[in-house]
């Protein structure tokens, strides 16, 4: 802010000075038209002072004005040099800026990326599930429509990290997040909201069929464990909670609804056998 004012004030400056050349040129013409009319009067005196007396002050009169230009116009130069560095440097200080809020600008972005985003899998976080989730809901309220939670918690995923490490486990965690992908859309809203607790809310359903989306799961994890040829399976335990419009909740009310689901669904899998580590 300094610089600009300094600059505002050079400019100021060099305005009056340009103003103060003029004003000499006039008074030097109106000098010169009084002398000229001083000796048309006063002619006969003059033939008492020798000419050239009248030769040295008109010089020195001359050589007066002139410096007096000079002199000016050194000082316009210097103002005109200072006002050019000040200029160069405004427009490299407003450039730096610019650089400044754009970089700002670009981390503010990385960082609301980071909080809203898993950095593993590269699904949403929790937080970034609650925050689309809520206002989808707002929308599904205003029109009247329905859709479902899907809760899904990885099946023995804790003896999965204790018997291959944790390097194996976040491989688990990235193979189901992409089988998550493969089975739902784009602009389903698909997060990962803890450890090995994972979440899809679908967009735009007005009707469903678990049956249809249970089948293309399973067909996927198959797939999964067929081509991994590891010494355990990987499987999902779920939870489905509907969402009524008529009866509208909180997010986080029908995350509770499909936790309790989910478990239900986990605790049946080992009443029967079916969610042994390795089949």
């Amino acid at each position: 802010m300094s610089e600009i004012n300094e600059y505002k004030k050079l400019v100021a400056i060099e305005s009056i000075k340009t103003n103060f050349k003029l004003i000499n040129l006039v008074i030097v013409l109106i000098v010169f038209t009084l002398f000229l009319t001083i000796t048309k009067f006063m002619y006969p005196i003059l033939n008492y002072i020798p000419m050239y007396s009248i030769g040295i002050m008109l010089a020195i009169t001359a050589i007066l004005v002139s410096m007096g230009f000079y002199l000016s116009s050194l000082s316009s130069k210097n103002a005109i040099k200072q006002l050019n560095d000040y200029s160069t440097q405004v427009g490299e200080m407003v450039h730096s800026m610019e650089y400044e809020i754009n970089q700002r600008k670009l981390m503010e972005k990385d960082l609301r990326a980071m909080s809203l985003t898993d950095d593993l899998t590269g699904l949403n976080n929790r937080r970034g599930f609650l925050t689309l989730a809520t206002q989808y809901l707002k929308m599904i309220d205003r029109h009247k429509g329905n859709t479902f939670l899907f809760y899904a918690d990885v099946d023995h995923f804790k003896q999965i990290n204790d018997t291959y490490g944790h390097n194996e486990g976040d491989k688990v965690l990235v193979d189901i997040a992409n089988i998550l992908k493969r089975s739902y859309r784009d602009s389903d809203i698909i997060a990962r909201i803890g450890g090995d607790e994972f979440v899809v809310l679908p967009v735009g359903l007005h009707k469903f069929d678990p049956e249809i989306i249970n089948k293309r799961l399973d067909e996927n994890f198959n797939e999964l464990n067929a081509s991994n040829n590891k010494n355990y399976n990987v499987s999902i335990s779920i939870g489905i909670a509907f969402y009524d419009p008529e009866k509208p909740c909180f997010i986080e009310e029908l995350l509770d609804r499909a936790d309790k689901l989910m478990y239900q669904d986990k605790k049946a899998k080992e009443n029967t056998g079916q969610n042994d580590l390795i089949q």
